[in-house]
């Protein structure tokens, strides 16, 4: 048994040898600090099906609804991305690279193969007005 279900259940209070871990589905983020992750258990006397999302790095039981709405507002409130680029950040916050078209306040425009991470950046550029996919994204998880 790790240490994180260990923490787990001593926070919702039952012994972990009484829950039994179906699942662990990271929570994947692009803004938010930390490492978190969604477990299934089930508690082996009742059948309770529990999801938890923790705090890798701590163990504590964290609102995941709040972390995904900290992370929503983040990637918002970066004008220069499209809606397009918003939605695609949201939902795939680790593709590998991606291409876009970036539009400077005295109108130059290039194309930049780079990460989430480095779409943010230019976003967050003050000489750049507008951040775009270039054409359409296809993903396969």
């Amino acid at each position: 048994m790790d240490e994180t279900l260990r923490q787990v259940a001593t926070r919702l209070g039952r012994p972990a040898e009484k829950l039994v871990e179906l699942d662990r589905r990271p929570l994947r983020l692009l803004t938010q600090p930390g490492s978190y992750a969604t477990l299934t258990l089930r508690d082996r006397d009742t059948g309770q099906i529990l999801e938890p999302t923790v705090d890798l790095a701590t163990g504590r039981i964290v609102d995941a609804t709040e972390i995904r709405q900290r992370e929503r507002d983040a990637i918002e409130r970066r004008g220069a991305l499209t809606a397009r680029l918003r939605r695609l950040l949201l939902r795939h916050p680790d593709v590998g690279e991606i291409q876009v078209q970036v539009t400077k306040t005295h109108g130059a425009q290039s194309q930049v193969v780079t990460d989430p991470a480095g779409v943010l950046g230019l976003a967050d550029d003050p000489d750049v007005v507008r951040v775009d996919t270039t054409g359409e994204v296809e993903v396969f998880d």
